[in-house]
Formats: structure tokens, sequence, C-alpha cells
């Protein structure tokens, strides 16, 4: 069957496709809109009590070392900023959309997502790209497995017992096998909702962000972000570190290895340097905002 028409009835089934909350499409429309406002988002927020107190957490997280609490949705708005404090209500939402589906490891999955998200933003700021379009890309850069997961189980089932839904080389094995990826479903599930098509062609390209035509640089900032993330949540180790680190696309962003703690303890490169902090630090606070529980399960 042709890959398109397989494409096209796969996202025609709307019972097996992720349903994103109001409140996250009505803040994917804002990107659209030039009147989008702090005053606005706070308004659709504020409809949402749960979310505005996971705001408030967030704000208050040891991530930003505040030296004053942030008392209300509004202070913690002024202090985040209008394309953070999307980014993270729309992950939140897109958390809750996805319901656990058989054979991937909700809470595995999040954990990695988000991971590659925010080292996706830290990496932008080292390759003078812009980090809140990398840490979108980054957490929607796997959701198409949902929707294949949902559609095709057996299919998917088949694939996984050659390549982990997480690792590397997860996408060419569906692509050798059904003709297309989860990237490029992602791609078209984001076009769905709405979002930019800067964040919807960084999603499709992430997995071969050379590849792309024309060049996709928020790709390239995801794919070697996923690699790191890929490296936390598997536990990647020994030679198979330096083995799997995607060299071609890090020169392509002028991204030094020196970013890479793992390595330098490996003897891989001199110590110091422009090193990322830990994970565990990066993330810190993210995930209560985003996921919070809904991930237990799955």
């Amino acid at each position: 069957m042709d890959r398109e028409l397989q494409l096209r009835e796969l996202l025609a089934q709307p019972q097996h496709l992720p349903t994103i909350p109001a409140l996250a499409q009505n803040l994917i429309d804002s990107f659209a809109r030039e009147d989008a406002s702090l005053v606005s988002i706070g308004r659709l927020i504020a409809t949402d009590p749960g979310l505005s107190a996971r705001l408030l957490r967030f704000a208050n997280s040891a991530y930003f070392r505040s030296t004053r609490a942030i008392g209300s949705v509004d202070d913690a708005l002024k202090f985040l900023g209008l394309r953070m404090t999307r980014n993270l209500v729309i992950g939140s939402g897109l958390a809750a959309a996805c319901k656990p589906v058989t054979g991937l490891d909700s809470r595995q999955f999040w954990r990695y997502s988000f991971a590659t998200a925010c080292v996706a933003r830290w990496l932008a700021g080292r390759a003078q790209q812009d980090g809140e379009l990398a840490f979108m890309v980054g957490l929607l850069h796997g959701i198409g497995q949902f929707a294949m997961r949902s559609s095709m189980p057996q299919h998917m089932k088949r694939i996984d017992e050659s390549a982990h839904p997480l690792q590397a080389q997860r996408a060419l094995v569906e692509r050798e096998t059904l003709g297309f990826d989860h990237a490029e479903v992602g791609e078209q599930l984001a076009r769905q909702w709405r979002f930019p098509e800067d964040i919807a062609r960084g999603v499709g390209n992430t997995p071969r962000p050379l590849a792309a035509q024309p060049p996709s640089t928020v790709a390239a900032v995801v794919h070697l972000a996923a690699w790191r993330a890929r490296v936390e949540v598997l536990g990647a180790t020994g030679e198979e570190l330096p083995a799997s680190y995607p060299s071609a696309v890090a020169a392509s962003l002028a991204v030094d290895k020196a970013w890479v703690r793992d390595l330098a303890a490996m003897g891989e490169m001199p110590d110091g340097g422009d090193a990322m902090p830990a994970i565990a630090e990066l993330t810190a606070g993210f995930d209560e905002m985003i996921v919070g529980d809904r991930a237990a399960h799955g």
C-alpha cells in the first residue's frame, strides 16, 4: 500500500488519536494570534485550579533559585514568560491526552520525552537557536507512537521485537516495516492540532535531521538531545556511549563534545568545558508540571 495512503488512513481514525484538552488546544491556537498575551493566557489557566497549582509549584521550584516566593498565577506567568508558560501547559495537556497503550511504558516515555525537551532547550542556547521551539519539538518528537500503537498494535508488537520504543534505530525499523515512522505520524498530528509549521517539520525531521530539505536546525538539536536523554533513561554505558554519539549531527551545530559529562568521565575528552548540568538538575520541577501522576501506569 502507498505510504501516503497508509498515513492518511491512520490519521483518519479519530478513535485512535490523542484528543487534546480544550485548554491546550486554545494555547496551541494562540501561536497564530498576534494578540496573545500573558493576560489572555492567564485567564485560560485560571479556569483549571489543578494546573494553576502546578504552575505555582513549578515557578517556586529549585530549578529557578528564585530569591522571592511566587504567590499568584499572574506572578508566575510574569516570572516564567509567555512562551515557557504556554509550552508547559501544552505539554501537560499532551501528557493527559495520551492514554496508556500496549507495549509502551508511559512513565518511561514521558521521562525520556521531557528530558529530551529540557536538554534540547539547553543545547539550543549553546547553538544560538530558539530554546522554546526546541523544547516543544523535543516534547512532541515521539508522540506518534501513541497513535500507531492504538491503530496498529500487531505491527508495533512485531517492531518491538527488533527495536525498543526509545532506541535510536526505532524510526528506521518502522520505515523498513511500514514505509513510514512515528516521527512522520507525529508531524501530521502536530499539523492536525494546528501547531506552527516549524514545530511540525521539526518533529518529522528529528530522526534524520541532516537529510531534511530544507535543513531543520531544530531537528538536529532535538536529535542530539534525544541521544542524551536516551543515555539517561535506557542506561547506555561503556563502549556504547561514544559509539552511539551522533557526531555528524553535533558537528552540524558546531557543538563540542565537552557538553557531555559522561564522555569526559570516560576519557573521551578533557575535563572542564561548557558541560551540561546533570539531567536531574536540568529537569527539576518540569516533570511534575508536565506529567504529574498521569503516566504512573502504562
